[in-house]
C-alpha cells in the first residue's frame, strides 16, 4: 500500500487487502473475527490508521517542494478549462444531433426490412398455396388411363405440411399476425388443423415446459414473478450467524434444532408452506449452507436464484399462520461426527472430501481456528480441490451449467452406490458440492458432515 513501508508494524490482516477493487468490508470483518477475534482486528486497525496518517504527513515533508510547485503551476489552470469549454460543449452538441438523426434513419431502414421479411415470408406461403393448387389441377386433367396409384400424394401432402408448419411456427415467434393467419388457413384448406395443434404444443409449450422444470435447486430470474407465497431472502453472513455458531465447543456446527426453529418463524417469518428462493452477493456456498439446512428440515419448495433481480419489484404475501415440523422431516442429509462410524459400516455408500489438496494432505489446516492437519479415515480426496469456495453468487446460468458439467464428468460412481457423504472443514463447501450432487442425482441419498474436519480434528483424532 502506498505510504507505508516494510518497517511498518506486522498486523493480522494483508494491508494490501484493503486497496484491492472488489474489498468488502462484511466478508473482512466475518473472515477476521473468525480468525483473530473482533478485538484483535479493531487494534490493528486503529494502529493501521495511525501509521497510514503518520507515512502521509513524512511524505508531505519529504516532497513539500513538489506539493509548492504544483499547487503555483495551478494557478490560472480552471481559466484554460474555461476557454476549452465553450467549443467542446458545442462539439458535443452537434453530435448529439448528428446521433439523434442516425438513430431515426436507422429505425426506419429496420422497419423498411421488417416489412420486406414480411412481404417475402407471405410470399412463400401463397406459393405454396399455388404449388398445391397446380398439383391437384394437374390429377384432375389427367386421363383415366394414368395410374393414380403412381403418384405420390402422400409425399406431395407432406411438402405442404411442412412447408406451412414452419411459416406457423415462424409467424407467431415473430408476432407476424397476417402471416399466421395465412398459414392456418393453408394448414385448414387440406384439413391439418391438429397438425398445427401439435406443432405448437411441440416447438412452443414443450421447451418452455422444459425450461421451467430444468432444475431441482436453481432457479432463474424470470421464472419467480408468477410464484404465490414467495419468500424471498438475501443470504448475509448475519443470517449464517444466526444458523450456526462456534460457541460451547459447537465447532460452526448448525444450532440446535429448536432454536433454529425459533428464529425462522419468529424472526424471518419463513413457514414451511413458504415458496423460498433465496441469494447471496457472497460466495454461492454461502446460501447453499442455508438452503441446506432448510432441506434437512423438510421445507418443500427451496430454489437458489441464479441471476440478477431488483428485490424492490417482488411483493412477498407472508403466511398468517406459521408453523414448522417438531423434528427435522428429512434427518438423513445431515450427519454429525458420532453418527460416521456407523456409516462407515456400509458398503453402499461412498464419502467425499471436498477440501483442496493441501488440507486433505495435511500440509495445511486451511482455517486460522482450526489446529489440526489431515483427513477422516474412509474419506476419498475429491480431484476439483476445492472448488466450491470459489464460485461467487452472481454467476451466470451458463456458468452454472459448467460447473455441474465439471462435476458430472469427474464424478461417477458404480451403480451399487446408493449414498454421499461429504464433508469439507465446517459444511459450507460440502453443503454446495451437495446440492450439485442433488442437481445431477448422484446418489439416492445425499448427505452433509456438519462441522466436518473442524470437529472430528478436535474431538476424535487422538
Amino acid at each position: 500500500m502506498v505510504g507505508l513501508t516494510n518497517e511498518s508494524p506486522t498486523f493480522c490482516f494483508d494491508r494490501d487487502e484493503l486497496s484491492t477493487t472488489d474489498f468488502n468490508v462484511d466478508a473482512f470483518v466475518v473472515k477476521y473475527k473468525r480468525e483473530v477475534g473482533l478485538e484483535k482486528l479493531r487494534d490493528d486497525l486503529d494502529l493501521f490508521l495511525r501509521v497510514l496518517k503518520s507515512s502521509m504527513v513524512e511524505l508531505i515533508n519529504r516532497d513539500f517542494a513538489d506539493f509548492l510547485n504544483l499547487s503555483t503551476n495551478l494557478v490560472g489552470f480552471d481559466k484554460s478549462i474555461t476557454t476549452l469549454k465553450n467549443p467542446l460543449t458545442a462539439m458535443k452538441t452537434d453530435l448529439m444531433k448528428i446521433n439523434e438523426t442516425l438513430s431515426t434513419q436507422r429505425q426506419e431502414i429496420e422497419e423498411k426490412i421488417r416489412e420486406q421479411k414480411a412481404i417475402r415470408q407471405r410470399k412463400q406461403v401463397i406459393q405454396s398455396i399455388i404449388d398445391v393448387q397446380k398439383s391437384i389441377q394437374q390429377l384432375n386433367e389427367l386421363d383415366d388411363a394414368i395410374n393414380l396409384s403412381k403418384i405420390d400424394i402422400k409425399n406431395l401432402r407432406r411438402v405442404f405440411e411442412k412447408r406451412l408448419t414452419t411459416a406457423f411456427i415462424n409467424a407467431y415467434r415473430e408476432s407476424n399476425m397476417s402471416l399466421l393467419a395465412d398459414s392456418l388457413k393453408g394448414l385448414a384448406s387440406i384439413s391439418l388443423q391438429t397438425i398445427a395443434e401439435q406443432t405448437f404444443a411441440n416447438e412452443i409449450v414443450r421447451p418452455y415446459m422444459e425450461k421451467m422444470n430444468i432444475s431441482k435447486w436453481f432457479i432463474r430470474p424470470d421464472e419467480i414473478f408468477s410464484i404465490k407465497n414467495l419468500h424471498l431472502l438475501n443470504i448475509t453472513s448475519d443470517i449464517m450467524n444466526d444458523i450456526e455458531t462456534d460457541k460451547n465447543n459447537n465447532y460452526w456446527k448448525y444450532y440446535s434444532y429448536d432454536e433454529i426453529r425459533e428464529k425462522l418463524l419468529n424472526k424471518y417469518r419463513i413457514s414451511q408452506e413458504s415458496f423460498i428462493v433465496l441469494y447471496t452477493k457472497e460466495k454461492l456456498m454461502m446460501v447453499a449452507r442455508f438452503a441446506w439446512l432448510l432441506y434437512w428440515i423438510g421445507y418443500k419448495h427451496i430454489k437458489i436464484l441464479i441471476g440478477q433481480i431488483d428485490p424492490s419489484l417482488f411483493i412477498m404475501n407472508f403466511s398468517q399462520v406459521l408453523n414448522l415440523p417438531n423434528l427435522p422431516l428429512r434427518p438423513e442429509v445431515r450427519l454429525t461426527c458420532d453418527q460416521l462410524s456407523n456409516e462407515f459400516l456400509s458398503q453402499t455408500t461412498k464419502f467425499i472430501d471436498v477440501r483442496t489438496y493441501k488440507e486433505y494432505s495435511g500440509e495445511i489446516t486451511g482455517y486460522s481456528y482450526i489446529r489440526r492437519s489431515g483427513h477422516i479415515p474412509n474419506f476419498q480426496y475429491d480431484s476439483l480441490d476445492g472448488l466450491y469456495a470459489q464460485i461467487n453468487g452472481d454467476i451466470t446460468w451458463n456458468e452454472l451449467e459448467n460447473y455441474l458439467k465439471i462435476m458430472s464428468n469427474t464424478n461417477t460412481y458404480d451403480n451399487n452406490i446408493k449414498k454421499i457423504i461429504y464433508m469439507c472443514g465446517t459444511g459450507w463447501r460440502a453443503s454446495l458440492a451437495a446440492i450439485f450432487a442433488e442437481e445431477l442425482n448422484l446418489a439416492c441419498t445425499i448427505s452433509v458432515l456438519d462441522s466436518g474436519w473442524f470437529e472430528w480434528s478436535e474431538e476424535y483424532l487422538k
